[in-house]
């Protein structure tokens, strides 16, 4: 991988482009938007309702999607599931056999969605699918359709009123953030593309503020990043550039950056939260 030769925000077409060896996971993310777009055209926008104010829930911790009306978008999961699902068979042809398997089949027609929609943040959850992973990558990739929506329609919490590592639309771990001056931290959320601010350089493990307590297990030679860890409990984030984040969910820098992923996936001291990968990188 090389070192950005070009100004401006990373995209999923640029990743491809430029980084040719990334170009076929960076092509499959394409092909799945495109599909949420198609499916959305046609069947209208994925709008969770909310109940009550948005500042209520998050002074009690919750995150918006949970607090969302969930029969109604739960209905919208079975159409895209499956729409992310052909994307993915028709951007990778050899993954056909498993896709069908995985959203043609009666275990699929009995799915509870409701149930899905509760459990998709609890990594020891097992859906009752032939392949499971296959199955999580393809229900985050849909969750993020109206968590998105979310993300974008209402303003992010004063971190006096939400001090959770967690993003406060969807509730998926902060598995990055946007470098800044001074003291504090913009925090991302890889699945809605939600931000959210920490008064402190803080821990999005246990919360540790002393400085030398986090090291640099890569520098940006790896990608447009780098990434920190918390030598108390392990946890880390990737760490971009505020020139390299497009508004929404940093798909293409995620992407972008799998080299730092496999690096922590080797660290034994270096823990990545398990959801949010899953929701970027499909198994196989």
């Amino acid at each position: 991988m090389t070192n950005d030769p070009s100004p401006g925000p990373w995209t999923l077409e640029r990743v491809a482009r430029e980084l040719p060896e990334l170009a076929p996971l960076a092509t499959l993310h394409a092909a799945i938007e495109d599909a949420f777009r198609d499916d959305e055209r046609v069947r209208g926008h994925v709008q969770p309702s909310l109940a009550g104010t948005p500042g209520v829930h998050w002074m009690l911790g919750r995150p918006l999607i949970d607090m969302a009306e969930r029969a109604g978008f739960a209905e919208r999961m079975p159409g895209l599931v499956r729409a992310a699902g052909n994307a993915v068979a028709n951007t990778a042809p050899a993954g056909r056999d498993a896709v069908d398997e995985t959203i043609g089949g009666a275990a699929f027609d009995a799915l509870d969605w409701e149930v899905a929609l509760a459990s998709f943040r609890d990594a020891a959850w097992v859906p009752p699918t032939p392949h499971p992973r296959l199955f999580r990558f393809l229900l985050l990739r849909a969750i993020s359709v109206p968590a998105r929506h979310l993300a974008r329609s209402f303003s992010a919490p004063h971190p006096d009123r939400w001090t959770r590592p967690t993003c406060p639309f969807c509730g998926v771990g902060a598995a990055a953030s946007v470098a800044r001056t001074g003291s504090g931290r913009t925090l991302l959320c890889v699945l809605c593309g939600g931000r959210w601010e920490t008064p402190d350089t803080v821990c999005a493990g246990c919360g540790e503020r002393n400085l030398s307590k986090f090291r640099v297990l890569a520098n940006r030679e790896a990608g447009p990043a780098t990434i920190e860890s918390c030598t108390g409990c392990g946890t880390a984030v990737k760490v971009f550039s505020s020139s390299d984040i497009t508004w929404g969910p940093p798909l293409a820098v995620e992407v972008a950056t799998v080299r730092l992923d496999l690096l922590a996936e080797r660290d034994e001291n270096t823990f990545r939260d398990p959801i949010a990968l899953a929701a970027i990188f499909p198994p196989g």
